[in-house]
């Protein structure tokens, strides 16, 4: 999962490879207590959560309302694709976990979903290069992503312009 690992850090991992700073408890610090929980950052929504110009180029290809429908039901469906991903990560299946990061990439792609279909094509590509399941922590971040991509897509929808904050 190094591509995702990476599309997530930025390539700031720390030396001990984990990629958190106590190289175990996602968010502690040096010096943290191990019974206190760690302060938690806001998130930041990715730069690249959508391509406005895919966007653009569906409402101009299918007209308006179309490209709002397409983009909200890709949104809803988005739940569900990854519960089915983690279904199949859990029942242990390459085959099934391929196909449905694959799928979500190439649906994501074409709704101007860029940066979730990034992660879901890297989970992809990592199952078929090392045969390894996807960890929970990777689908929790494809979780969120996804979150994300979603709130991105209806603000957009909406309004047409991007969501300005997470939401979680």
């Amino acid at each position: 999962m190094s591509e995702l690992r990476d599309f997530w850090t930025d390539g700031d991992e720390l030396a001990d490879g984990t990629g958190r700073p106590d190289g175990d408890r996602p968010g502690a610090e040096p010096g943290d207590f191990a019974g206190e929980e760690p302060a938690r950052a806001p998130r930041e929504l990715a730069t690249d959560i959508l391509d406005e110009g895919v966007l653009r180029d569906l409402a101009q290809d299918l007209g308006g309302a179309t490209a709002r429908r397409l983009a909200e039901q890709y949104a809803a469906g988005l739940k569900r694709r990854l519960e089915l991903l983690t279904v199949a990560a859990l029942d242990r299946s390459g085959y099934a976990v391929y196909d449905t990061a694959a799928g979500l990439a190439v649906s994501g792609a074409m709704v101007g979903a860029v940066a979730l279909a990034r992660a879901a094509w890297a989970v992809a590509q990592d199952v078929v290069r090392t045969r390894a399941m996807p960890s929970v922590e990777t689908l929790e971040q494809l979780m969120r992503l996804a979150h994300d991509t979603e709130v991105a897509l209806v603000r957009h929808s909406r309004t047409g312009t991007p969501a300005p904050e997470p939401c979680g």
